[in-house]
């Protein structure tokens, strides 16, 4: 249910395992051992997921989760008597003949179930339906990838789990979510400008992440060679876009170069640009940096209660927490 870090590669794990079903528990086994003797992070259980509650053990590090049975047509088994065909449809990813994992997707809907604000909920499933993945230690943007599932392929799961424990509270967290986020801190901004004030957020208009933007007129494509840009926040029914300028991705004269020719050539098609660095974010000026947007934007300046501006501190707390373990 949660990443496994194996010490080994998975033909070397499974090579003296009789079956498939005994190879996923070894793998699972040797992952969640190397994982618990890091020094620098805490012993975490295993989340196994089985057909029936009669189904479930009491047992050390290992936390079961009870999912009733309902048919399908995937092919493949678990030997033991476990199957895939006894779950519902999109519940596992076949990653070779008889090995199967836990689709993203049934991983979200525990989660919805553990985590103890929609917050983390929808910064977990802007993670999932993102473009980097993490360290090990779940601290630091290591790379990029493709996403692991979509908010509408998290919305279609559900419509087979109608009534299932924690579906709705899943489906309200996908209202505010975001896809192809790219890096923990267009996380952060996405979940909190996402999220209402009710809810600890800022409420700012609909918008989509690394959006996609045609160059209206041939000179400005001919100077970057290509007839788009991407927006890192581009807010759907206005020309506006938020960029994350961050100190890592621009330490070189290349980097910095790129970055203002792109924020120049958007402002010359028309576009407003909001640039956010880590010293806008910080806590004290957050606020004033928030009202700046929505002066720039001309949004308008919400009003909200004592109770909900705590909030809003609460989670841009949390968020930018440095050292935060974040998944």
């Amino acid at each position: 249910m949660l990443p496994i870090f194996a010490p080994q590669e998975l033909s070397d794990i499974t090579a003296n395992a009789q079956d498939a079903h005994t190879a996923g528990i070894v793998l699972a086994a040797a992952g969640l051992q190397d994982y618990g003797n890091s020094s620098t992070t805490p012993r975490r259980p295993l989340h196994l997921l089985v057909h029936r509650r009669s189904a479930r053990r009491k047992s050390t590090g290992i936390v079961y989760h009870a999912q009733a049975a309902r048919l399908n047509n995937n092919d493949g088994r678990f030997s033991g008597g476990i199957s895939p065909e006894r779950f519902a449809c999109g519940t596992f990813c076949r990653l070779t003949h008889g090995v199967w994992i836990a689709s993203p997707e049934q991983c979200l809907l525990e989660m919805a179930g553990i985590l103890p604000s929609v917050c983390q909920l929808v910064e977990v499933v802007n993670l999932l339906c993102g473009q980097y993945y993490l360290s090990p230690d779940g601290k630091d943007r290591v790379g990029t990838r493709k996403s692991l599932t979509s908010r509408a392929a998290i919305r279609s799961y559900l419509t087979h789990m109608s009534g299932r424990r924690w579906a709705n509270r899943l489906n309200r967290a996908l209202a505010f979510s975001h896809d192809l986020v790219a890096s923990p801190p267009e996380n952060f901004i996405a979940t909190e400008f996402g999220l209402p004030p009710q809810l600890g957020g800022r409420g700012f208009p609909e918008f989509e992440c690394n959006r996609r933007y045609d160059l209206k007129d041939s000179r400005l494509s001919r100077a970057i060679g290509k007839k788009y840009l991407v927006e890192d926040v581009g807010f759907v029914d206005s020309k506006n876009c938020i960029e994350w300028d961050s100190y890592e991705e621009h330490m070189d004269k290349q980097a910095y170069d790129w970055t203002q020719k792109r924020a120049n050539l958007l402002r010359a098609d028309g576009v407003q640009v909001f640039s956010l660095t880590f010293g806008q974010v910080v806590d004290d000026v957050f606020d004033d940096t928030v009202w700046a947007i929505e002066e720039q934007f001309r949004f308008l300046h919400p009003t909200v209660s004592k109770a909900e501006r705590l909030l809003q501190h609460q989670v841009h707390s949390f968020l930018f927490r440095p050292g935060r373990r974040l998944f």
